[in-house]
């Protein structure tokens, strides 16, 4: 016999499939099966899925329980390393969970500060605790128990001051070919060379052999390359978080 609490949690869930269910796009087209189910489960945990203005749905598919995946971020199996941070309130899929930017975190980046807000009359300048180039850094191998990345970009010299917009997209115009073509080298022969411009590839490479086994790596605005890159390396995914863009959020398990 079925309990009440059951059979409300059965109500519960009918109604959800329901509303997610009348749920379409601008074009009329109803959500993605494999999409919709992620919606459900989410939504019978607590957390809310949103759609954008243009009916394009913010979507959130979980590969294991929530609860068990909150209890990994809020007891790393090791020390935390941010990579071109600070990001401190920036992590949206943390926000998500609601969780708050861990405590006692090392800062990297490429340079000793970032500039997070360069239109204001005083950019505001945060110190990072170690200067790093991803490309080309040492790794201690199984040490760390989770790595957070925000919004790194492709290549280095993304970061370069540029004195107008056309040197700008000048520049980018003749290094985005190489920067991509990287990612197919990479994955014809995975655990080759270390790339020279794409520091996503970088990233995955260093995270790979710098976390512990089950260490994770929460990586925000990451593109569709990027998973393929990961999966070569074994990485284990446990949310996606995708936004309207061709960007996301993932969270993966080193193996």
């Amino acid at each position: 016999m079925k309990t009440v609490k059951v059979l409300k949690l059965q109500k519960k869930e009918r109604l959800i499939r329901d509303e997610v269910g009348n749920i379409t796009d601008g074009l009329g087209k109803h959500i993605d099966p494999g999409i919709k189910e992620s919606v459900v489960a989410f939504q019978l945990e607590g957390f809310p899925t949103s759609q954008s203005g243009n009916s394009s749905l913010c979507y959130h598919k979980a590969y294991m329980k929530i609860s068990t995946l909150k209890m990994l971020i809020e007891n790393p199996i090791g020390p935390i390393v941010e990579v071109a941070g600070p990001t401190p309130g920036g992590y949206d899929v943390l926000n998500y969970l609601k969780l708050d930017f861990p405590a006692h975190t090392i800062i990297t980046n490429i340079s000793n500060t970032i500039i997070i807000d360069p239109s204001g009359d005083k950019p505001t300048k945060y110190k990072v605790d170690e200067v790093l180039d991803i490309r080309n850094y040492p790794v201690r191998k199984n040490y760390l128990g989770m790595i957070l990345c925000s919004n790194l970009t492709l290549d280095p010299g993304q970061v370069i001051v540029f004195d107008s917009e056309e040197e700008k997209l000048s520049y980018w115009g003749k290094i985005k070919p190489k920067v991509l073509k990287e990612y197919d080298e990479y994955l014809s022969r995975p655990g080759g060379a270390r790339p020279k411009l794409n520091q996503h590839i970088a990233l995955f490479r260093y995270s790979s052999k710098a976390l512990k086994s089950g260490g994770l790596l929460v990586f925000q605005g990451i593109m569709h390359k990027d998973n393929e890159i990961a999966a070569s390396l074994g990485f284990r995914p446990l949310l996606t978080k995708k936004l309207e863009s061709k960007l996301s959020t993932q969270i993966y398990q080193n193996p």
